[in-house]
């Protein structure tokens, strides 16, 4: 992939080994231990994760960086991988062991790559995800707070979450114009969806984090179908998001409002 390509993509190498350290203590791997690293760039994670893991395999879609990584640590089982649809479910636990994700997650596409460990979070025991800060504030937001909307609502629904870290652009080369901020995701036992919406949640789930639809909360909604549809992205950035006060308040209106939700996306 060209530089190009890269700068598309948002990508911006960590270099700060203290803050690397800092992440990966996050969710603290073991010889026991399978990480999977998302995005390893040059190497600042992957440096302190094959120290300290048993197994890593590190996912990189840029061809001009594999050979690099591949020669500095023979250990690490680099693949060529789009993290956004790799099959983060097919991973198994070693015995006693857990299944982590770690990694510096490009800003364009840290949503559906959230989504799909999302997705796969039956397979997965924690995760230390750095992204562009103001996704990791909405990934955290407690109901009520400014950014609180769909994304926080169902990243919630099913796993607890932390802002553990913030980061400056200095830490990064090349820097970025924005800020960072690392998340730790724990994939709940059991979701706060009740079981008998769990299949219509996934579907909503996967359209809202997909970036399939711009529904941020339910008014949004009822405005977005009042308006011919090819226009109505435009309009919808002009609304502001309502507060909601419980983390499922937004998933059961969008279903009990527009029963059809899921036929028409």
């Amino acid at each position: 992939m060209p530089g190009s390509k890269r700068r598309a993509l948002g990508q911006h190498f960590l270099r700060d080994a203290g803050i690397a350290r800092a992440i990966v203590d996050l969710v603290a791997p073991t010889a026991a231990d399978l990480v999977v690293e998302i995005g390893p760039g040059q190497g600042a994670l992957t440096q302190e994760l094959a120290r300290r893991a048993g197994r890593v395999v590190a996912l990189e879609v840029d061809r001009g960086l594999l050979e690099s990584l591949r020669r500095r640590w023979p250990a690490v089982e680099v693949l060529e991988a789009d993290a956004r649809t790799w099959d983060y479910g097919a991973l198994e636990r070693a015995p006693g062991g857990r299944v982590l994700v770690v990694g510096n997650l490009p800003y364009s596409v840290g949503k559906p790559i959230v989504a799909a460990l999302l997705e796969a979070r039956g397979a997965l025991d924690a995760m230390a995800l750095m992204l562009q800060r103001e996704v990791a504030e909405r990934l955290a937001a407690p109901p009520g707070g400014k950014v609180y909307g769909a994304l926080s609502v169902l990243t919630q629904a099913v796993c607890d979450v932390e802002l553990a870290l913030r980061v400056p652009p200095g830490a990064f080369r090349p820097p970025p114009k924005v800020e960072s901020a690392v998340v730790r995701l724990t994939p709940r036992s059991h979701a706060r969806v009740p079981p008998e919406l769990e299949a219509r949640f996934r579907e909503v789930e996967g359209v809202l984090l997909r970036g399939q639809g711009p529904f941020e909360d339910a008014e949004l909604f009822d405005r977005w179908w009042r308006i011919d549809g090819r226009e109505n992205y435009r309009i919808w950035k002009a609304f502001e998001p309502i507060r909601l006060e419980h983390p499922l308040n937004l998933f059961h209106t969008l279903l009990s409002r527009h029963s059809y939700l899921l036929h028409i996306l």
